[in-house]
């Protein structure tokens, strides 16, 4: 590895960072015979290779020698011809360097931890523009679209009219005083069971639960730490622990129908047909969890499947987290309210020894219907609280301050009103019209136990081809605003079946390989996620445009 061969691999890999790149041919006569760079390079030899100031500077004259590289918005891109391009320009850029000694202005690099991320669009950077291109019922995004309670809207009402300052300016970092005092005593009572909480030590306010999310990764994960994920899982979690320079290790949850056991889509042409049957799989678990591990995530209820972690569940992970001092659990309780079927929701942080060893996270978009308000809080030990605290100071200062004030008053409103017994039997009967559409319509639904997801399998619905829609294609090259398609997702089959529901019959769901990592996407390959957050009249049109859909299968 010579300092020439270093500085072209760099270019290739580090400072463009086109994914899809393979060096298969010799570099240069002489320096090279057969260099790969696919898929990603190993990291010391990142590290190498990032760490040469020659690498950077022959970068730098590449990018503006040759002539058939260019820049797309997301990332720079190399057409078909790209290594000849390259290596034609290679020895007069390498000359200049040469001559000139230094570049002077540099071009800015990509930094490792958001190469991590990748440069592939999003789910959502494809479903969302193509739902409403063709105006279709979009169910892939889980936002509730009716009007918040009248009482939540005033809230927010009297917060902003009410002038003083220290309702209109600069919260404190920790969090409003009222909130926090709100938060503390209402959960202290209510969710952590009569446990007397700090306001000041216990609590704080975050931009919303994403905000908390990002916060306790960021400040619990350092570079090649690990972090156990459970699949399918919420795709913001996998995008935190890279940008911390964690590894996420993932764990797929196991489908679990006597008399014996099944892994998601090991055998489409059975439905599984209850979120609770979806089971922890602890030997893999097991497996997962070694000396690196710093984070387990927790999500109950689940987002995407709906399941509500039981407490024998809860205790088997205490006992998993108590042999493992190194580990902090990040649970994610943002649906605590919307459970069905007279089920307990129960945090983590209430099972003996594990207050502190858990941070819990709260939302206040998904308990009062307002998501767009973007507040959310953690619950946890001091020593944690204190250490998210010292960095949300220094990356959002402080959190609305009158949407706080706002979120304080509905707290201590909805206790009075007993309001979320409301919500959840308002979910529950979203979650049932919605079963009930995809079961007519020869689907066969997880019926989840929270949250306000369903997924569906539609392994053995006939008058589906897993091909990529023709109609599609003509939809691409920037006729369609916004719209990105993953070149890797052209042969899933449920990111197909999505395409093709949202064509033929305006409905549009999410392909659940979406919330698996890459080597787990295939389990994942018969199943999409509708959301049942939307009005009555909505998912009535839904049924009425899903008829079509069975009248193409033959139902």
């Amino acid at each position: 590895w010579d300092a020439k061969t270093t500085a072209y691999l760099f270019y290739m890999k580090r400072c463009v960072h086109a994914p899809d790149i393979r060096v298969s041919e010799a570099v240069d006569r002489g320096y090279a015979q057969s260099c790969s760079c696919g898929g990603t390079l190993g990291d010391a030899r990142a590290r190498a290779i990032g760490a040469s100031r020659g690498a950077l500077g022959v970068a730098a004259v590449l990018m503006r020698a040759s002539p058939r590289v260019h820049r797309t918005p997301r990332y720079v891109r190399v057409h078909s011809g790209r290594e000849a391009a390259c290596h034609r320009s290679w020895q007069s850029s390498l000359a200049e360097l040469q001559t000139r000694g230094s570049m002077g202005p540099t071009v800015a690099t990509i930094p490792r931890k958001l190469v991590a991320l990748g440069a592939k669009p999003s789910v959502w950077l494809e479903f969302t523009p193509l739902a409403a291109a063709l105006r279709a019922v979009n169910l892939g995004q889980g936002f509730p679209d009716w009007e918040p309670p009248a009482w939540v809207a005033g809230a927010a009402k009297n917060a902003v009219a009410d002038l003083a300052p220290e309702t209109q300016q600069y919260a404190r970092s920790r969090g409003h005083p009222r909130l926090l005092e709100t938060i503390a005593d209402v959960y202290g009572r209510l969710r952590f069971h009569g446990r007397s909480l700090d306001p000041n030590r216990n609590v704080l306010v975050t931009n919303g639960a994403s905000g908390a999310i990002y916060l306790a990764i960021s400040c619990l994960v350092d570079d090649g730490d690990e972090v156990v994920v459970f699949e399918p899982t919420f795709d913001i979690y996998m995008g935190a622990v890279r940008l911390a320079g964690g590894i996420p290790r993932c764990v797929p949850l196991v489908w679990r129908a006597p008399p014996r056991a099944k892994v998601a889509n090991e055998d489409a042409t059975e439905p599984a047909s209850c979120a609770a049957d979806w089971c922890i799989d602890w030997e893999a678990l097991r497996e997962a969890i070694g000396p690196r591990t710093r984070v387990l995530m927790l999500n109950t209820p689940h987002n995407p499947l709906g399941k509500v972690l039981t407490r024998k569940e809860l205790e088997q992970l205490a006992e998993l987290v108590h042999a493992h001092p190194q580990v902090t659990v990040v649970s994610d309780e943002v649906y605590e309210n919307i459970v069905f079927d007279g089920r307990e929701h129960i945090s983590f942080g209430t099972l003996p020894h594990m207050f502190d060893r858990c941070v819990s996270i709260f939302s206040a978009g998904k308990n009062f219907s307002v998501t767009g308000w973007k507040i959310g809080w953690m619950i946890g030990p001091e020593e944690l609280i204190q250490r998210f605290h010292a960095a949300q100071q220094f990356v959002v200062f402080s959190v609305c301050t009158p949407m706080q004030v706002a979120v304080a008053e509905c707290l201590a409103e909805a206790e009075r009103r007993h309001y979320f017994r409301e919500l959840a039997a308002l979910y529950q009967e979203r979650r049932d019209q919605l079963v009930a559409t995809l079961r007519q319509s020869g689907l066969d639904p997880i019926v989840p136990q929270g949250g306000y997801f369903v997924v569906a399998n539609f392994g053995k619905l006939p008058g589906f081809t897993n091909q990529f829609p023709a109609a599609l294609s003509a939809l691409e090259g920037g006729r369609v605003p916004g719209l990105e398609i993953d070149d890797a997702t052209r042969h899933r089959a449920d990111y197909n079946f999505a395409r093709w529901l949202s064509f033929e019959c305006g409905v549009t769901p999410i392909p659940l390989s979406a919330f698996f990592c890459e080597r787990h996407a295939d389990r994942a390959n018969t199943l999409v996620r509708f959301a049942f957050c939307k009005q009555s009249q909505v998912l009535e049109e839904v049924s009425r445009r899903l008829q079509r859909f069975r009248d193409i299968s033959g139902r």
